[in-house]
């Protein structure tokens, strides 16, 4: 890991989003489709700046990425980093027909290896791709940026990190991105101290808060969550989250599935009928105007706004990547010879493998056992 530093191709920027390195033009627009010679790629500016700075640490290096999206990532990672072996891989079964173009027209084949169709879940489908395509070669850095989930995260980490060479780094990219919903990784680490793991346990910042509002009513058993708990913080004006929850139902009060659950549907019947309310506004121009929605029509199913339903148990929610995050950190604590070092920010959580010998038995929760 001591091997002078890689220094790319020259990057040029040619928007806010835009730029260009050796002949190939990347943009940061996820709605929109990569095009030959034009590769979307699903990272902003001070990401992607970040990414090439690390991945061109270990010349002649083995790569692996787990999530291809529009092929952007790999193909930026091929230029910069001038890998020895880059294995990328995506669940999606159908080709990246831009990446695949790509690589043919760099004569790349034998160096970039395309593995379409794999569940990072699965973890003989994992160990098998390591062994077709790296053999017995210790692999320099991984980079998973594919589910965002904790189970299938879990199951690709146990099966890749012992095959890190020493020194090695895994990279968990987005590991934040569930914490949105009905959990705060601060609750599973209490009495946690020292800078380095501050971002763990800090409040959802604002990017994370606007994703919640755009997304939390496209997942039911979220919405399920999240309801039960708002229901539990309303009761109490001095719950901590209580302004910030009345706040967030501004936001939620025009989803036509929101209303579906009970507690929302109580929620906003007391919005209604109380101007003070933050989603007040918006509810009632429904009600007035729209009264055919869902919301108008839970509104006025029941106009009383006194009761919201009796607490009930938070339905079962997936441990999201903050857990694994806390699991992790607790590993590198007890088993500093394994989990060499650990770091968590807004854009990834990094691990550099320890000089502990490892084998197929690995796991993260036998480290603390």
């Amino acid at each position: 890991m001591s091997a002078p530093r890689l220094e790319p191709p020259a990057l040029q920027w040619t928007g806010p989003d835009a730029f260009e390195i050796d002949g190939v033009a990347f943009v940061h627009a996820l709605a929109q489709q990569s095009k030959p010679g034009r590769f979307v790629i699903a990272k902003p500016r001070q990401l992607v700046e970040r990414y090439i700075d690390t991945v061109t640490t270990v010349p002649d290096a083995t790569i692996v990425e787990l999530g291809i999206f529009r092929g952007g990532s790999a193909v930026l990672t091929a230029l910069v980093a001038r890998p020895r072996r880059l294995v990328v891989a995506d669940v999606r079964a159908e080709p990246v027909i831009e990446l695949e173009q790509f690589v043919a027209d760099r004569q790349l084949d034998t160096v970039v290896r395309r593995r379409y169709g794999l569940d990072q879940a699965d973890r003989a489908q994992v160990a098998a791709l390591l062994d077709e395509e790296i053999g017995e070669a210790p692999i320099d850095l991984v980079i998973d940026d594919a589910s965002h989930r904790y189970e299938p995260t879990l199951a690709s980490f146990e099966v890749i990190f012992p095959r890190l060479a020493v020194g090695g780094r895994y990279l968990i990219e987005d590991w934040r991105s569930r914490a949105k919903v009905a959990y705060r990784i601060r609750e599973v680490r209490r009495g946690a101290t020292g800078d380095e793991v501050a971002p763990l346990a800090s409040p959802l910042g604002e990017e994370s808060r606007q994703q919640f509002r755009r997304n939390i009513v496209s997942n039911r058993a979220a919405l399920d969550a999240f309801a039960a708990r708002i229901a539990e913080v309303l009761r109490s004006p001095a719950h901590p989250d209580h302004a910030t929850v009345r706040a967030d139902l501004e936001q939620i009060a025009g989803n036509e599935a929101a209303p579906e659950h009970p507690v929302v549907a109580a929620l906003l019947r007391r919005a209604h009928q109380d101007p003070s309310d933050p989603a007040h506004d918006v509810v009632r121009h429904l009600v007035d105007h729209e009264p055919d929605s869902a919301v108008a029509s839970a509104v006025l199913a029941d106009p009383s706004p006194d009761l919201l339903p009796p607490p009930a148990p938070v339905p079962a929610v997936e441990v999201s990547l903050p857990g694994l995050a806390v699991e992790l950190l607790r590993a590198h604590t007890a088993r500093p010879d394994v989990i060499a070092e650990f770091r968590a920010d807004p854009d990834w959580i990094e691990l550099t493998r320890g000089s502990a010998l490892l084998d197929e038995s690995f796991s993260v929760r036998s480290l603390t056992a």
